[in-house]
């Protein structure tokens, strides 16, 4: 009896024990170490680490620190919920979104003093801000003059302007985040070189940076290792990080040959081990984003998804593989990518630990961002409704669970709902009081978020919430509600006035477009003299920006419109400058607005009498490019008829009657006949072309 009691005290001692050892032999455990950034690997103890499915864990003197999952297994995302220590801030938070839980490597989390990072990155900025702005001079200038010796014809040099703008504005709109990426550095994983490199970066030498990186061909020195053999893997892992300061401080720099050497370095770091699912994404995201080669892209993300691990990761990857194929287009493939992706997020969203998640539910608002334009795509406007109204309540929850880590991307998220539900509501006639407030009440969210979001991304948070106000000026327009229209405007111009001197390039258009709004208001309530003062503003700002076409040619159309109602002295010139800024862009041109253009020229000019010479020329070919571009006939009606006979009884009545010869009138008289027999819609059409064919007669 004894040794039975005996037996069951050991054993009561014991079981504990053994329940402990059998959880913690099934458990993953994922060692890490925190570290001071450029502190020489100072390690940083008390810091609080907190991941999905793990028992949160703390650093030690030593910086160590343990997490535990219960039901992770390696390969498997490691989502960060939470790295703190009073007074301090993550460095590299965007490293470690790819990092997958492993129990033989060692989770590095960098440390910085609270402040630091922001400190850092400002600095950068102003030395690519000054950089890009000068580089963009440099190659105007160069432009200017081969077109001055006659090198370039005016047509290649509109399309070299055009281009080089283009690339330009791509570089501004990177800035902030290049900025960033390079704050972010952790000079104790750099090797001298690129400690060196970055010393000159900090003193605005940044193209002797990018030379010593030249010179190193660090590339072709990665692409002889070969990662299956230990050492020389370990000599490659040690590579990278001054493989991707070097690939950033390409984009950072911008131009064409930069750009391309940051992708041939993305691909070669791919290339060293494609069985690396990060790689692979990296480098598909630069080809996505930058480069814009999407079939590579495609096929890039297709390797990262064979070697990828992890359910949730899967599930990016086949979003971002639908939402490639949209833009390609090929509706069919987009199609079926999207639906294995929402078959992983469904199975997903059943286990507790996802739905409780933020990145979970903000990744899943990507999803509905990427059907939400393959609905767009097949014209099912109504679909692409469905999914953002169910993406909201997702990116709702995600921010509601973190909202300052999630700020930013909510914000993105709630800017396109705003640009969706708009289209959605014009495109099916949804003008409702109810509509317009559904639209109101998500620009009121986007202000609210954007006081959240982190001052490292100040700028394109600005630039979100300014798109969002100047969105909401054109919706208020649109419902008819001018007073609430000009109010939006008026806000996106504050945001854009305190923005404008750090990134000209991102905030003239939006200014631009704001001034747009409220003379489209003012043109809308017949208040064309005003309009066309604010029309003439926004011209004004927008003319010497050779990267802000598609503005300048709005700005041109409205108030080429608007300076019907100006005094001759200033409408002819606004009319004449519209036209020839339109056919000097015919890559940038839209055809209806072209017409406007022609029409506003036209009139102003048959109505006053001024300039009648050229009037002729240029209503044939008005009407020559009525006939070849409105293909589906739906240009013009009854009232553009009897405009069109005003305007010819002024050249040949009223003020023209003895500036032109026979010939050619007779051919302006025919192609006007012509051009009113190929619309079917005009009500009393032979009467109507008897009216301008008595034109002839000259009395």
């Amino acid at each position: 009896m004894e040794q039975r009691k005996y037996r069951i005290a050991i054993a009561a001692v014991f079981l504990p024990i053994l329940l402990i050892s059998s959880l913690l032999q099934a458990q993953v455990r994922q060692q890490g170490e925190v570290v001071l950034q450029n502190s020489g690997r100072q390690p940083l103890a008390g810091v609080q680490v907190r991941a999905m499915g793990a028992i949160p864990a703390t650093s030690d003197a030593a910086g160590h620190f343990d997490l535990h999952f219960s039901k992770s297994r390696p390969g498997q995302l490691l989502l960060l919920d939470e790295v703190y220590k009073d007074g301090y801030e993550l460095v590299n938070e965007e490293a470690l979104k790819q990092w997958t839980v492993s129990q033989s490597s060692i989770l590095p989390i960098v440390m910085c003093h609270k402040g630091a990072l922001a400190a850092a990155q400002e600095k950068y900025y102003e030395i690519g801000r000054s950089h890009n702005m000068a580089r963009y001079a440099d190659a105007c200038r160069q432009l200017d003059e081969q077109l001055a010796q006659n090198l370039l014809t005016e047509q290649q040099y509109n399309a070299r302007l055009d281009k080089l703008s283009a690339d330009y504005v791509k570089a501004m709109e990177r800035l902030e985040a290049y900025a960033y990426a390079l704050a972010c550095y952790n000079r104790d994983d750099l090797d001298q070189m690129s400690i060196d490199a970055l010393t000159l970066v900090e003193q605005g030498r940044l193209d002797e940076a990018l030379e010593k990186y030249r010179d190193a061909q660090l590339g072709k020195l990665l692409q002889g290792l070969d990662f299956r053999h230990e050492r020389e893997r370990r000599e490659m892992e040690a590579m990278i990080p001054s493989l991707r300061l070097n690939a950033d401080l390409c984009c950072f720099a911008g131009g064409e040959e930069n750009l391309q050497r940051a992708g041939e370095i993305y691909r070669s770091i791919a290339l060293s081990d494609t069985t690396n699912a990060s790689y692979a994404i990296d480098y598909a995201s630069f080809l996505t984003e930058i480069a814009i080669n999407l079939n590579e892209a495609q096929q890039w993300l297709s390797t990262a998804l064979r070697h990828s691990t992890d359910s949730l990761q899967r599930a990016e990857l086949y979003t971002g593989l639908g939402l490639l194929c949209t833009y390609i287009p090929d509706a069919d493939a987009a199609l079926r990518h999207l639906q294995k992706a929402v078959t992983i997020y469904e199975a997903l969203i059943r286990q507790k630990k996802y739905s409780e998640d933020a990145y979970f539910n903000m990744s899943y608002t990507t999803y509905a961002i990427a059907e939400s334009r393959y609905w767009l795509l097949m014209g099912k406007i109504a679909n692409a409704a469905n999914i953002m109204t169910k993406g909201v309540d997702y990116a709702n929850k995600g921010f509601g669970l973190q909202p300052d880590k999630y700020a930013y991307p909510y914000l993105v998220f709630v800017s396109e709902s705003i640009g969706a539900f708009h289209e959605f509501f014009i495109e099916y006639k949804l003008k409702t009081a109810e509509n317009l407030q559904i639209l109101k009440s998500l620009a009121n969210a986007a202000a609210v978020v954007a006081q959240c979001t982190d001052k490292k991304q100040r700028i394109k948070t600005a630039q979100w919430l300014a798109g969002c106000y100047s969105t909401m000026s054109v919706a208020s327009s649109n419902w008819m509600q001018a007073y609430e229209s000009d109010l939006y405007a008026d806000s996106c111009l504050m945001i854009v006035d305190k923005y404008m001197e750090l990134n000209p390039v991102l905030f003239i258009k939006l200014k631009g477009e704001c001034l747009l709004a409220k003379g489209q208001n003012l043109i809308l309530s017949k208040d064309y003299a005003k309009a066309a003062q604010v029309l003439a503003e926004a011209y004004d700002i927008l003319k010497d920006a050779p990267y802000a076409v598609k503005c300048i040619m709005n700005a041109l159309n409205l108030l080429s419109i608007a300076a019907i109602s100006l005094p001759e002295e200033q409408a002819l010139p606004y009319s004449h400058i519209a036209l020839e800024y339109m056919r000097s862009h015919p890559l940038a041109v839209d055809a209806r607005k072209m017409l406007d253009v022609y029409w506003a020229y036209l009139f102003t000019r048959t109505m006053s009498g001024k300039e009648l010479t050229n009037c002729e020329d240029m209503m044939l070919e008005m009407l020559d490019f009525i006939k070849k571009n409105d293909t589906s006939r739906n240009w013009l009606r009854n009232s553009h008829i009897k405009q069109l006979q005003y305007m010819l009884v002024g050249m040949y009545h009223l003020h023209g009657k003895h500036f032109t010869d026979r010939e050619k009138k007779r051919q302006v008289l025919a192609a006007a006949i012509d051009i009113v027999g190929l619309y079917p819609q005009i009500s009393d059409m032979e009467q109507n072309q008897l009216v301008i064919a008595a034109l002839w007669e000259e009395k």
